[in-house]
């Protein structure tokens, strides 16, 4: 009762939201789940890939050096059945899989099984960025930047990234997402802008290459930047999240005739 009285409204229409939420929340919860079988299952390929080509090659003390990762990462299994994202994604960058390795024919399976969940995974996808869109709209956020220690929102239409310091102020510091390769991103490494019609565009400022969604950007070039893109510079990795309610907006406005209100 306490919680309907301090968000003015009704009990019928507070069981009706929370409904409406635990559902959204669910779907997310198997997205989620999704997209961790498939990053679990990309591992067991790519480790069924390297044994192969060590088997063909004769390359004895790969599969040695493959046999003694695998069995590391036995003893730091936790028994919960699927990886954290970090964890796959260590996997995967050191060239190992969780144990058992599958055949070629088990892989297959797994990547049919996949493909067919492909139109649940869309449909959960877009509710995803729906209850992003309406999550950003509330905190007044007309996009957000999202990386392993954190999110950044961003409340302005046009904003710079970079890395701050005593000579001056970025709106967004990838020195936080870099860590200690903070220092390869420039001080002043880019700028983004929603344009008129919605969209947003990146610029790089900076004397560094940034990637957006692994297409190199060179300095003084631009490139638009989708929903969910991955942005890289430096040791810096952040996904970019649009407010697609917050463009849908800037588009009304445009469209609008000049003088009308």
């Amino acid at each position: 009762k306490g919680a309907a009285e301090a968000w003015n409204i009704t009990s019928e229409d507070s069981l009706t939201r929370h409904a409406l939420a635990s559902r959204r929340l669910e779907s997310l919860k198997n997205l989620e789940q999704a997209y961790k079988e498939q990053l679990v299952w990309v591992g067991k390929a790519l480790q069924a890939q390297h044994d192969g080509f060590c088997a063909s090659h004769g390359s004895a003390w790969k599969s040695e050096e493959g046999g003694r990762q695998r069995g590391e990462a036995d003893e730091e299994a936790t028994g919960d059945g699927v990886a954290d994202f970090s964890d796959v994604e260590e996997m995967v960058l050191q060239g190992r899989a969780p144990d058992p390795v599958l055949d070629q024919s088990q892989l297959a399976s797994m990547r049919d099984e996949f493909a067919g969940r492909l139109q649940e995974v869309e449909r959960l996808e877009q509710l995803a960025s729906a209850c992003t869109s309406r999550e950003l709209s509330d905190q007044g956020a007309s996009a957000a930047f999202a990386c392993r220690r954190g999110r950044y929102l961003v409340r302005s239409t046009c904003f710079t990234l970079g890395r701050s310091s005593s000579a001056g102020q970025v709106d967004v510091d990838l020195a936080y997402a870099a860590g200690q390769a903070a220092i390869k991103v420039s001080r002043k490494q880019g700028l983004m802008e929603m344009q008129i019609d919605g969209i947003w565009k990146l610029t790089n400022t900076g004397r560094r290459s940034m990637f957006v969604n692994a297409v190199e950007l060179p300095p003084r070039k631009s490139v638009v930047v989708p929903h969910l893109s991955l942005i890289e510079v430096g040791g810096a990795r952040v996904l970019f999240l649009a407010n697609r309610e917050a463009s849908g907006r800037c588009i009304s406005r445009s469209r609008k005739p000049a003088g009308y209100p």
